[in-house]
């Protein structure tokens, strides 16, 4: 048993169960899809990346030429972070 004196699958379920909640509701909304649109038009793609994989190749190129869009998209993550409190680091796969 964890320190806590909780079964450590309660953390996890608990922890999981939340971020799922948070996700979900920021996949949902408007906002959201509003700014993924944006993104996936800069792109010039009509539909997300099939996975995070090819993000990865697409991305280390395209970034690295595109300064400007690395922090305007850092700055939408954390926007949309702030506002689900979900990490940015879900958030970046799901915009693409």
């Amino acid at each position: 048993m964890p320190v806590s004196g909780l079964p450590e699958s309660h953390w996890e379920t608990s922890y999981a169960h939340i971020v799922m909640e948070r996700h979900q509701a920021l996949i949902l909304s408007p906002v959201f899809r509003g700014i993924r649109r944006s993104w996936l038009r800069m792109f010039s793609r009509r539909t997300p990346f099939a996975s995070a994989d090819e993000w990865t190749r697409f991305s280390a190129l395209w970034l690295d030429e595109h300064e400007q869009h690395r922090r305007q998209l850092e700055t939408d993550a954390a926007l949309l972070a702030a506002r689900f409190a979900v990490p940015t680091w879900h958030i970046l796969p799901s915009l693409h």
